[in-house]
């Protein structure tokens, strides 16, 4: 995409991105662990998997889309998260009313001044409540580490509970919590991940790498940076699993289903880090400027 559409992107995403305190909750976790690189596996038919390659290690983030269930569970602690919050600050505000009458009593009796009470604490409802948003409740990230296999290339399989997944980037989460890469914030996929399959996404292709092979391979001066790549290259392009394409031998008894990609509609930068979108894909995925197109039914996203 061009570089002042991305920017233009960047800055309307940047304004969806929620403030960086977020209170902790309970939420089911996503991810259920990576298929480890052993001589004989075993996996759970309650459980949905994941398989997708790169040609090296790489990071993988995916979104759950929240299903009804997923939504009333989040709705039901976010409500409560805010009952808590309003008790919490009706304590809070007392004792700054208190604080303020007494500092506005000294005044008008000419006693030394003390120290002002400070602004006035911001009464919490649903539109300010730091709370995590579902998204990112919903986030599970997997890579570089724990490959299932690193022959031909890398193979990564990660345990997820079934539902409809959105590619959000190739991100990195680090064990602190913070996060590494860039986010396909305007323009993704999104496929099915059903019980007891192991549903195979594909390639990840990172162009920054192809558009530096290609460079060398040309003798002209490499990409530095993302970007740098050209106009109608993004960061990421993906290739759908072909027929002929296998696993491993070790998976022979489970079974393996390619992803029927679709297309994803935009969603925020909920961590803060660079933009992007895939790449179009043929048969699914498409742009008209900055609106996503579904290929398969022609419809515009929001």
């Amino acid at each position: 995409m061009s570089k002042a559409l991305l920017l233009a992107a960047a800055l309307a995403a940047a304004a969806l991105a929620p403030a960086a305190a977020l209170a902790q909750t309970a939420a089911p976790p996503q991810g259920l662990g990576h298929v480890k690189d052993k001589p004989e596996i075993a996996l759970d038919p309650a459980t949905a998997y994941i398989a997708v390659r790169n040609a090296d290690a790489a990071s993988f983030s995916f979104i759950r889309i929240a299903d009804e269930a997923n939504l009333a569970d989040y709705k039901a602690r976010r409500a409560a998260a805010l009952v808590k919050a309003h008790a919490k600050w009706e304590r809070r505000h007392a004792t700054w009313i208190k604080n303020r009458d007494a500092y506005l009593k000294d005044a008008r009796n000419g006693r030394p001044a003390i120290r002002p009470p400070g602004p006035e604490p911001v009464e919490p409802n649903d539109a300010n409540l730091a709370f995590t948003p579902i998204d990112v409740e919903n986030l599970i990230s997997f890579g570089p580490a724990n490959r299932f296999s690193k022959s031909a290339a890398s193979i990564y399989i990660q345990g997820v509970r079934p539902g409809r997944y959105a590619f959000y980037g190739p991100i990195m989460t680090a064990g602190n919590g913070s996060h590494a890469g860039m986010c396909m914030c305007m323009g993704t996929f999104e496929f099915e991940a059903k019980p007891g399959q192991i549903t195979d996404i594909g390639t990840m292709i990172l162009m920054f790498d192809v558009e530096r092979g290609r460079a060398r391979t040309a003798g002209t001066p490499p990409p530095r940076t993302t970007i740098d790549l050209p106009e109608t290259v993004t960061s990421v392009s993906w290739r759908l699993p072909v027929a002929g394409d296998r696993i491993d031998p070790r998976l022979a008894s489970y079974t393996i289903v390619p992803a029927e990609l679709h297309a994803g509609r935009r969603v925020p930068n909920y961590l803060g880090l660079e933009i992007d979108r895939v790449m179009p894909i043929d048969g699914v995925l498409a742009y008209r400027r900055d609106k996503v197109i579904d290929v398969r039914s022609g419809a515009t996203l929001p």
